[in-house]
């Protein structure tokens, strides 16, 4: 529904009310039958899950498997770099 394109009395009248509100019988027989106004609270990611997650992208799956190989070539300042930069990419992606 657009309701930002409707008029006044149009959106007054999808709703069902008028320019005074609705009666406290209208919003109780309204909360019954729908519910309250209430978004559900999710499933919280722990914090160990959420630093985690920064290592699941697939660039930095291949800047890890760079470093190793990297390191296995004996590169070890390419290494280090790699690591820095995986390293500062997942602190600030968690942050």
């Amino acid at each position: 529904m657009n309701w930002h394109k409707q008029s006044i009395e149009e959106t007054l009248k999808e709703l069902i009310t008028n320019h005074e509100g609705l009666t406290v019988k209208e919003a109780d027989e309204r909360l019954l039958k729908t519910g309250a106004n209430e978004l559900e609270e999710g499933k919280k990611k722990s914090i160990f899950a959420m630093l985690l997650a920064q290592f699941k992208d697939v660039m930095i799956l291949i800047l890890l498997v760079a470093a190793i190989v990297s390191g296995i070539v004996g590169d070890f300042t390419d290494t280090i770099v790699i690591l820095v930069i995986v390293l500062l990419n997942a602190f600030l992606g968690f942050i």
